[in-house]
């Protein structure tokens, strides 16, 4: 059985146009849509709105600050509640890595009946870096690369996870679009919770 290490932005909570309006916001000067910015390779973005570096750090602690004030508002991915559910069901170890915080997600799930579902959240202050978040983890867990799946909905999920060298589920509802994600040849890709499952439990039979 494998362990399935979730991001959680997009993936989970559907946190894309609260991420949105913080981007605009930052930078003043966007003049890309929401779904134009989907089809965006996660670099790409930030290169296109004019975010260097510097400025990456400032810009997660305001995405944070932003997320814990409308915490009680913020509303999981329709029918993803059922899918965690229905893999811990099925005996599935379940995770999170995400550039979100611990004392967030750790709020957020338990305001959803969803906190018991994950063993373990893994917070990590980097947009660029989440495979390094990813084999913290795993080596927590003590998992080799053939017992795990990295599971997220942006381009740099899908690079993260071959850096690590486990295999990546892109899911199509989050921030990046289908056309973005499959560029990036994901070893899966689930265009609706139910698909999710459909494609883990297949894979585990």
């Amino acid at each position: 059985m494998k362990h399935l290490i979730f991001d959680f932005d997009g993936t989970i909570a559907e946190s894309g146009p609260l991420i949105y309006s913080n981007l605009t916001h930052y930078t003043k000067n966007c003049t890309l849509s929401w779904n134009e910015l989907r089809d965006l390779p996660s670099n790409e973005v930030v290169h296109a709105l004019g975010i260097s570096k510097f400025d990456l750090p400032k810009l997660i602690l305001q995405i944070r600050a932003d997320f814990k004030r409308k915490l009680k508002d913020q509303p999981l991915v329709g029918g993803v509640k059922e899918a965690i559910l229905s893999l811990k069901e099925h005996g599935y170890p379940l995770y999170i890595v995400s550039s979100n915080s611990e004392e967030n997600i750790a709020e957020f799930l338990k305001n959803h009946g969803l906190r018991e579902a994950f063993s373990r959240i893994t917070s990590f202050f980097t947009i660029f870096g989440k495979s390094h978040g990813i084999e913290k983890l795993m080596k927590e867990i003590q998992s080799t690369p053939k017992e795990a799946i990295y599971i997220g909905d942006e381009t740099r999920d899908i690079q993260a996870a071959e850096t690590v060298g486990i295999p990546s589920l892109a899911v199509s509802w989050g921030y990046n679009s289908e056309k973005a994600l499959a560029s990036y040849q994901p070893t899966y890709i689930a265009r609706s919770p139910r698909e999710l499952v459909e494609l883990l439990c297949g894979e585990n039979g």
